[in-house]
């Protein structure tokens, strides 16, 4: 299953048109950790900036390491947050890329 986490933006406005119908949108981190949780997710690709009172896309990152729960696949950064967007970037590429992946 592919997951896409986003409050605004639909997958085929990131990837394309058709895409709409290759991913799962979710709108908070909750649903990201209970789908991650129940394990079939293969890719996930994640917005940070969620609204306010939600919490924040950047949370997911961390939260796969601690509990090393990971999509099979690929994890894609879509957000267009200036700060968050490499950090989140670089965590994955040095947990999920690096060490999960052979």
């Amino acid at each position: 299953m592919r997951v896409f986490l986003d409050d605004e933006r639909t997958p085929s406005q990131i990837y394309g048109d058709g895409a709409d119908d290759d991913w799962v949108l979710v709108a908070t981190v909750e649903e990201v950790f209970e789908l991650l949780k129940a394990g079939g997710v293969t890719h996930l690709s994640l917005d940070n900036d969620l609204g306010i009172g939600f919490k924040e896309g950047h949370t997911i990152v961390p939260w796969m390491i601690e509990h090393n729960c990971w999509p099979t696949d690929e994890v894609f950064i879509h957000t267009a947050n200036p700060y968050w967007a490499p950090r989140m970037l670089m965590d994955v590429n040095r947990y999920f890329y690096s060490c999960i992946k052979p």
